[in-house]
Protein backbone atom coordinates (compact mmCIF):
# COMPACT_ATOMS: atom_id res chain seq x y z
CA UNK A 1 0.00 0.00 0.00
CA UNK A 2 1.09 3.88 -0.76
CA UNK A 3 -0.91 5.55 1.76
CA UNK A 4 -1.84 9.15 0.61
CA UNK A 5 -4.79 11.89 1.06
CA UNK A 6 -7.21 13.75 -0.96
CA UNK A 7 -8.16 16.69 1.01
CA UNK A 8 -11.95 17.52 0.97
CA UNK A 9 -13.57 20.79 1.16
CA UNK A 10 -16.76 22.50 1.47
CA UNK A 11 -17.56 19.31 3.69
CA UNK A 12 -21.00 19.27 4.77
CA UNK A 13 -21.48 15.91 5.35
CA UNK A 14 -20.20 12.60 4.67
CA UNK A 15 -21.73 12.82 0.82
CA UNK A 16 -21.41 16.13 0.41
CA UNK A 17 -17.84 17.45 -0.51
CA UNK A 18 -15.15 18.69 -3.22
CA UNK A 19 -12.19 16.53 -3.85
CA UNK A 20 -9.30 18.54 -3.87
CA UNK A 21 -5.35 17.64 -4.38
CA UNK A 22 -4.14 20.52 -1.81
CA UNK A 23 -6.09 22.57 0.63
CA UNK A 24 -5.87 26.35 1.07
CA UNK A 25 -6.63 28.25 4.25
CA UNK A 26 -5.77 31.72 5.32
CA UNK A 27 -2.48 32.02 7.97
CA UNK A 28 -3.51 32.65 10.97
CA UNK A 29 -7.16 31.58 10.84
CA UNK A 30 -8.51 28.34 12.67
CA UNK A 31 -9.32 25.75 9.78
CA UNK A 32 -11.10 22.95 10.17
CA UNK A 33 -9.29 20.31 7.58
CA UNK A 34 -10.63 17.18 6.15
CA UNK A 35 -8.63 14.28 4.20
CA UNK A 36 -10.01 10.77 2.53
CA UNK A 37 -7.14 8.34 2.80
CA UNK A 38 -6.06 6.82 -0.61
CA UNK A 39 -4.23 3.73 -1.24
CA UNK A 40 -2.39 4.89 -4.67
CA UNK A 41 -0.87 1.79 -5.42
CA UNK A 42 -3.78 1.11 -7.27
CA UNK A 43 -5.71 2.69 -9.81
CA UNK A 44 -2.90 4.97 -10.88
CA UNK A 45 -2.78 7.82 -13.28
CA UNK A 46 -0.77 5.40 -15.73
CA UNK A 47 -4.63 3.53 -15.77
CA UNK A 48 -6.26 6.42 -16.46
CA UNK A 49 -7.79 7.07 -12.82
CA UNK A 50 -8.15 10.88 -11.92
CA UNK A 51 -7.95 10.85 -8.75
CA UNK A 52 -5.77 8.59 -8.77
CA UNK A 53 -6.09 5.73 -6.12
CA UNK A 54 -8.42 4.19 -4.16
CA UNK A 55 -10.64 4.98 -0.99
CA UNK A 56 -9.16 3.28 2.68
CA UNK A 57 -10.72 2.02 5.19
CA UNK A 58 -8.43 1.39 8.38
CA UNK A 59 -9.07 -1.16 10.76
CA UNK A 60 -11.11 -0.74 13.75
CA UNK A 61 -9.75 1.63 16.21
CA UNK A 62 -6.98 3.28 14.20
CA UNK A 63 -5.10 6.43 14.57
CA UNK A 64 -3.53 9.29 12.54
CA UNK A 65 -1.16 11.72 13.60
CA UNK A 66 -0.68 14.34 10.79
CA UNK A 67 2.46 16.23 10.54
CA UNK A 68 2.61 19.80 8.49
CA UNK A 69 6.30 20.17 7.45
CA UNK A 70 8.29 23.10 7.38
CA UNK A 71 10.91 22.58 4.85
CA UNK A 72 13.24 25.41 5.97
CA UNK A 73 13.15 24.83 9.58
CA UNK A 74 12.73 21.09 10.10
CA UNK A 75 12.24 21.83 13.98
CA UNK A 76 9.11 23.37 13.03
CA UNK A 77 6.80 20.82 12.37
CA UNK A 78 3.41 20.95 13.81
CA UNK A 79 1.97 17.94 14.73
CA UNK A 80 -2.04 16.78 14.47
CA UNK A 81 -4.39 13.98 16.38
CA UNK A 82 -6.91 13.54 13.22
CA UNK A 83 -10.39 12.24 14.37
CA UNK A 84 -13.12 10.57 12.07
CA UNK A 85 -15.94 12.79 11.81
CA UNK A 86 -18.37 9.98 10.42
CA UNK A 87 -18.47 6.89 11.98
CA UNK A 88 -20.17 5.64 8.77
CA UNK A 89 -16.87 6.39 6.51
CA UNK A 90 -13.85 5.81 8.53
CA UNK A 91 -11.64 7.11 5.35
CA UNK A 92 -12.57 10.26 6.24
CA UNK A 93 -10.47 12.00 9.09
CA UNK A 94 -10.39 15.72 10.09
CA UNK A 95 -7.77 17.72 12.45
CA UNK A 96 -8.18 21.24 13.36
CA UNK A 97 -5.39 24.10 12.24
CA UNK A 98 -5.09 26.38 14.74
CA UNK A 99 -4.82 30.12 14.23
CA UNK A 100 -1.42 30.24 16.91
CA UNK A 101 -0.07 27.05 15.01
CA UNK A 102 2.94 28.79 12.79
CA UNK A 103 1.83 27.61 9.00
CA UNK A 104 2.58 29.90 6.00
CA UNK A 105 2.96 28.98 2.66
CA UNK A 106 2.86 25.81 0.77
CA UNK A 107 3.59 22.74 3.29
CA UNK A 108 4.08 19.08 2.77
CA UNK A 109 1.70 16.58 5.18
CA UNK A 110 3.03 13.91 6.32
CA UNK A 111 0.20 10.81 7.40
CA UNK A 112 1.36 8.08 9.83
CA UNK A 113 -1.38 5.48 10.54
CA UNK A 114 -1.24 3.21 13.47
CA UNK A 115 -3.96 0.16 12.47
CA UNK A 116 -3.11 -2.28 16.38
CA UNK A 117 0.55 -1.32 15.99
CA UNK A 118 1.21 -1.61 12.16
CA UNK A 119 2.58 1.94 11.28
CA UNK A 120 2.41 3.27 7.56
CA UNK A 121 3.47 6.15 6.37
CA UNK A 122 2.48 8.61 3.39
CA UNK A 123 3.53 11.75 2.42
CA UNK A 124 1.82 14.78 0.12
CA UNK A 125 3.90 17.11 -1.04
CA UNK A 126 2.11 20.86 -1.08
CA UNK A 127 -0.44 19.55 0.50
CA UNK A 128 -1.77 22.59 2.59
CA UNK A 129 -1.59 26.18 0.64
CA UNK A 130 -1.44 28.66 3.80
CA UNK A 131 -1.93 31.98 2.36
CA UNK A 132 -0.40 35.59 4.51
CA UNK A 133 -3.61 37.62 4.42
CA UNK A 134 -1.52 40.75 5.13
CA UNK A 135 0.95 40.59 1.40
CA UNK A 136 -1.57 38.49 -0.44
CA UNK A 137 0.33 35.90 -1.09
Amino acid sequence: MLLSCLFLVDVGSVNIFRESSYCQISEGDTSVIYIQLRDTSVNTAQEGYKPVGRRYIPATGASLKVFIDNSLDSGKVVTKQASQPYANDPSIWSFTIQATDAISGTKAVRLELNEGGKITRGLVSGGIRAQSVTTGQ
